[in-house]
């Protein structure tokens, strides 16, 4: 594919220009310097945590960033009342100190008083768990629409609907604490005839999949519904379907509020997702080439390198070649599958994967075609 921009926006730099660029323009994005956008299910934040420090600033931290580092492997998919035995996350939460890359506090009157925020040092904290033989979730997550309708005065209602404001800001904050992307309907005339009740008691989700993707952009479906149990209870009942493979169905516990409700399914899907796409601790790592095409300028290169640099199962990433056909190439090590890197650089909408222009030897190689 050949870019093609109006001369006074953009210049394309001669192959000879470009060849002596692109390493030092790939180094600058990595750096920040340039920042290239994002579209994709890649979290961002998960290594950063906000919390309530009081009317002021304790004189001994420790206890709140205990508590950061509890949030932070819970993002993680770490379930802590099974790892606690871990020497690993033991040390963690002991002294979390150690895998701190930077603390401090904010005032905030309207919140009562100051917040404490802390950044932990992603690849530190990431190599400690991997020693201890703990399986992680990276930051590439599937975009999850929930499709669940509550019970109203005359009909149901989904969630996101104006009128259940509150109960969508509670759902999309546990979401976002947990590190889960999800996506709520919009809820108009459209949807409420796709969504209707009776639809959704009876629809297959896959075939009600294939009619929203053509709303949606979503990895996974859940599909449910809120019921009253009596006594001010409620129950939520549940179903799963994605097309990696993914099946489920449930039914909660009993909970006291519709906001208990949500949040126990904002769980149960970090529980299945990060069982999934866990990357593991083990094995040993290996060179990876990924040959991608229609890299044509310079603000490509620097997208795709940023890309490569965030996928947490990556290290020692290297721009190996460019060509002047618009051909790229860099090298990394990682111990993930190929499949599995594979899978994690397409959820970018940066890369459309290609065929191995040929089989691959002692070095594994993956190919991609650029879409800007």
């Amino acid at each position: 594919m050949i870019f093609e921009a109006p001369p006074a926006r953009r210049r394309v730099l001669s192959p000879r220009v470009r060849g002596r660029l692109f390493c030092a323009v790939l180094a600058l994005g990595m750096a920040g310097v340039l920042v290239a956008p994002a579209r994709a299910a890649i979290v961002h934040g998960l290594f950063r945590v906000d919390l309530a420090a009081g009317p002021v600033p304790p004189a001994d931290p420790g206890p709140l960033l205990a508590k950061a580092a509890r949030a932070v492997l819970r993002r993680l998919g770490v379930r802590l009342a099974s790892a606690k035995k871990s020497p690993a996350v033991a040390a963690v939460l002991g002294d979390p100190r150690h895998w701190i890359a930077e603390y401090g506090y904010t005032r905030a009157p309207a919140a009562g008083g100051f917040r404490l925020w802390v950044r932990f040092d992603a690849r530190d904290l990431m190599r400690t768990l991997f020693a201890g033989g703990m399986a992680v979730w990276g930051r590439e997550r599937p975009r999850v629409l929930c499709v669940v309708s509550l019970p109203g005065t005359a009909v149901r209602r989904l969630l996101g609907a104006a009128s259940l404001a509150h109960l969508k800001a509670s759902f999309d904050r546990e979401a976002q604490r947990r590190g889960l992307p999800v996506m709520l309907p919009v809820v108009d005339l459209r949807d409420l005839r796709l969504l209707a009740p009776g639809v959704l008691a009876t629809t297959p989700l896959a075939t009600l999949a294939s009619k929203l993707h053509r709303r949606y952009a979503f990895d996974a479906l859940v599909a449910g519904r809120l019921e009253s149990v009596g006594s001010g209870g409620w129950r939520g009942r549940f179903r799963l379907w994605s097309p990696g493979g993914v099946r489920g169905r449930w039914t909660s516990r009993p909970q006291a509020t519709r906001r208990s409700v949500l949040h126990h399914l904002v769980r149960r899907l970090v529980a299945v997702f990060a069982a999934r796409d866990a990357l593991l601790p083990g094995g040993k790592e290996r060179p990876v080439r990924v040959r991608v095409e229609g890299v044509d300028h310079l603000s490509a290169v620097v997208s795709i390198g940023r890309l490569l640099g965030r996928v947490l199962g990556v290290r020692r990433l290297s721009l190996e070649e460019t060509a002047a056909q618009g051909l790229a190439v860099w090298r990394l090590e990682t111990r993930l599958p190929l499949a599995r890197l594979e899978r994690i650089l397409v959820l970018s909408d940066r890369l459309v994967a290609l065929p191995p222009a040929v089989a691959p030897g002692r070095t594994g190689s993956l190919r991609f075609r650029y879409r800007p």
